[in-house]
């Protein structure tokens, strides 16, 4: 690099370490600035940070206890359709016994 100035003209200007961990500083995208506002630091730990700060927004916190619940429900639901299920091929399995027995299933076929 070539700094000019009134005093110096044209003298070049050396580069250190420093420099270049500055430029780069300068150069952080937008995902690990977001990171690290979450974290409160650049070297935080993200996985336990996230999900405190997930539970202390109250939004995100009572939609999670509502989704909880809603699939608590759901899978109440599915057991008692797979109950109601059960009812049904017994109903129809006894139905099937009977008409055996009276001998009505041989006569729907022939």
């Amino acid at each position: 690099r070539y700094c000019c100035t009134v005093s110096s003209c044209c003298s070049p200007v050396q580069v250190t370490e420093e420099d270049v961990d500055s430029n780069n500083e300068k150069e952080k995208s937008y995902g690990y600035m977001m990171m690290e506002r979450l974290t409160g630091s650049p070297d935080g730990r993200i996985d336990h940070v996230l999900q405190e700060k997930t539970f202390q927004h109250l939004y995100l916190s009572a939609l999670g206890s509502h989704m909880f619940i809603l699939v608590a429900i759901i899978g109440e639901i599915m057991i008692l359709l797979s109950s109601f299920s059960n009812i049904c091929t017994m109903i129809y399995l006894k139905k099937l016994q009977l008409m055996i027995l009276k001998g009505c299933l041989f006569d729907c076929f022939m």
